[in-house]
């Protein structure tokens, strides 16, 4: 971005604020008293670290450029990462990292000890053609340490700032100082307060013209910002972090026509599939030409090719999910990335979608944000904002979103980190079509468990597991990559296995991650279920499918609830009494749904013979809830564990 004069003009409504002058004036390297001697932060007892400031000050004009001073007091071992610092930036567009110091400090017999970090601290590697990162690992941290770091970006262009971290911020203050000329669009995120939100202007003069112009100068502080916390069900922090995020729209240089920066998708879909390392790759024929000749025979069917394709994409190429950009942009020629071998999950996918329609298979790009970077705006044709691209593949009336570096997953199961809500999908020069990438593999669970009960209390039988879906390949990866079957089953039979014995099981195709279902049978012999006296038996139905509890426990919640999918779970059980027993009391049946009937649970059971069946359904027909349905979802789920808990009671027959 070249130097130019800013005005901000703000997407949301902005209160000016002109209080009383707030300042808290800092010198890299001078540590006070009060910080050496903090064991705790006050506000948050329990916080292993807090953030004593982060302040960030950005200047355009004769020198553009971002200083940023970081302070930060560890207090136990498991915020010792907090010692560790990420600088981006692009040596493409001219930006250098410059006055880059960190420093740990720490008391020993009585004196201030600075542990400076070095060249052998610091380590720099290219993510992609546009950005670079240097990563700092600041030396000699302990409980107690106080870390530090500062540095400036040249050439930075207007950056976003973040008020709140994973760990709290005493002190979070960002100033900017911008002329006039470029108009840039604010969009706020979060729900801290503001100590300072306050703007001015004053006029200056160009040096040795009678040219003047206004420097805006705009500022904001936030104190005793909260930790931001991960809740269950949240699709990701950094969509409820508070910050300020930049969008450049447009240029109004003196006497001259308006430059506009934020183009339409419309033109971005023609760049970017005019690109050679883009569009034109996706429709280079001759790039794996010799590639295909051995995955692809004549004889394949479009959907055998596709399947070869991405077997053979996923085997050869290792992707790196860290990116920060959707493009392709070959940092090397196609040719060195086929010796090395080592490519981006984006690079991954065009490399598939080029042998794809090489092949003869329709196949579009569509750029997404993945999600745990955060929900993206598509209504803004900033392409820097995404950071993945994946395939459409299109097959006649058979379409599905594949993502090449979610290998080995099947084929259509498409990563759960793509779900992140929208993307941007290119279908042409200048043509594209906003669209919700979703997963064409259902989610299903369905568990069976036949068991009869003797009179000492023993439960002998079988559980089916049948899975389908993402939790399909979590229990398979979890399976080949994390401790083999035995501990998947230690796992899932924990409590009966404290007190009973697997006496078979038997599963299939355990390590082909690939398959989109997992099933397996499982025959055990225990007493964990059953609670027993002299003439009553009392029997948990649900065995180990049964929930701990209810992951909602806020009274409130700010955060959409996100699962991400929908997903069906069925359980039966068919339980056999014994003989001289009789069933004295069982659970009522149950029925509940929200509101709008998105979530049903069905509980359903009866008395046939000498055996009780129970029969429940657990129905999930959208996959994200509003804050203000938080209540509900949170009632719902506690009705459900509730009638989960309830035991059949059996009691001996009279003779």
């Amino acid at each position: 971005m070249k130097k130019t004069l800013v005005l901000l003009t703000f997407l949301l409504s902005t209160t000016f604020t002109f209080a009383q002058k707030i300042e808290l004036k800092t010198k890299f390297g001078k540590i006070s008293d009060e910080e050496i001697k903090m064991t705790s932060y006050a506000k948050d007892p329990d916080a292993p670290a807090v953030v004593l400031f982060n302040k960030g000050f950005l200047s355009w004009g004769t020198f553009d450029a971002i200083e940023v001073h970081t302070r930060i007091k560890i207090f136990k071992k498991d915020a010792y990462d907090q010692a560790n610092f990420r600088v981006v930036y692009s040596p493409r567009n001219k930006q250098f990292v410059e006055g880059l110091k960190a420093t740990c400090y720490n008391m020993e017999n009585g004196k201030l000890v600075e542990t400076k970090a070095t060249s052998a601290n610091i380590f720099e590697e290219a993510i992609n053609k546009d950005f670079s990162v240097k990563k700092i690992t600041v030396p000699g941290v302990r409980e107690g340490s106080i870390v530090e770091i500062k540095y400036s970006i040249t050439n930075s262009g207007v950056r976003d700032w973040e008020f709140q971290d994973n760990i709290p911020t005493i002190w979070s203050e960002y100033e900017m100082q911008i002329p006039e000329f470029y108009i840039f669009k604010q969009i706020g995120r979060g729900s801290t307060p503001y100590a300072v939100n306050e703007s001015s202007s004053k006029s200056e003069t160009v040096l040795g013209t009678d040219f003047t112009y206004n420097m805006n100068t705009y500022h904001w502080i936030q104190k005793d910002v909260p930790a931001i916390k991960e809740e269950k069900y949240m699709t990701s922090v950094e969509d409820y972090k508070t910050k300020i995020i930049f969008y450049l729209e447009e240029i109004r240089p003196p006497n001259r026509p308006y430059i506009q920066i934020t183009g339409t998708w419309g033109e971005t879909a023609k760049t970017v599939m005019d690109d050679s390392d883009f569009g034109n790759f996706i429709t280079k024929k001759s790039a794996m030409k010799d590639e295909l000749l051995t995955v692809v025979k004549p004889t394949m069917t479009p959907i055998e090719k596709v399947q070869a394709i991405y077997d053979y994409v996923g085997k050869t190429f290792a992707s790196d999910d860290d990116e920060y950009n959707y493009s392709l942009d070959l940092t090397v020629s196609i040719s060195k990335l086929k010796e090395k071998k080592k490519v981006t999950a984006s690079e991954k996918n065009l490399i598939f979608m080029n042998m794809l329609t090489s092949s003869g298979i329709n196949v579009a790009p569509v750029m997404l944000r993945t999600r745990d970077r955060g929900h993206v705006f598509t209504d803004k044709a900033v392409t820097s904002r995404f950071n993945r691209t994946i395939s459409h593949v299109k097959i006649d009336k058979d379409t599905f979103f594949v993502d090449a570096a979610g290998f080995p997953q099947g084929l259509r199961l498409l990563p759960f980190n793509d779900l992140s809500g929208y993307g941007i999908e290119f279908l042409g020069k200048e043509k594209y079509e906003i669209v919700s990438p979703q997963c064409k593999v259902s989610n299903k669970s369905y568990n069976q468990a036949n068991f009869t009960l003797d009179t000492e209390g023993a439960l002998t039988g079988e559980i089916n597991v049948t899975e389908r879906g993402y939790e399909a390949f979590r229990i398979r990866e979890k399976i080949v990559v994390d401790g083999g079957m035995d501990k998947y089953l230690q796992s899932l039979l924990k409590e009966a296995l404290t007190d009973g014995k697997i006496e078979a099981k038997k599963f299939e195709n355990v390590e082909n991650l690939t398959e989109e279902s997992f099933k397996g049978n499982v025959k055990i012999k225990t007493t964990a279920y059953v609670s027993k006296t002299d003439d009553k038996m009392y029997v948990n139905p649900f065995l180990c499918f049964g929930r701990e509890g209810n992951p909602f426990k806020p009274e409130e919640r700010t955060f959409d609830i996100d699962y991400g999918a929908t997903k069906d779970e069925l359980y039966q059980l068919s339980l056999t009494i014994p003989e001289g027993y009789k069933v004295e009391e069982k659970p009522k049946g149950m029925r509940l749904q929200t509101s709008d009937g998105s979530i049903k649970f069905e509980y359903l059971i009866e008395e046939k013979g000498k055996t009780v069946v129970l029969n429940t359904k657990l129905v999930f027909k959208k996959a994200n809830f509003m804050p203000e349905e938080y209540k509900e979802l949170k009632e719902l789920y506690a009705k459900m564990i509730a009638k989960m808990g309830e035991q059949i009671v059996l009691t001996k027959a009279a003779k």
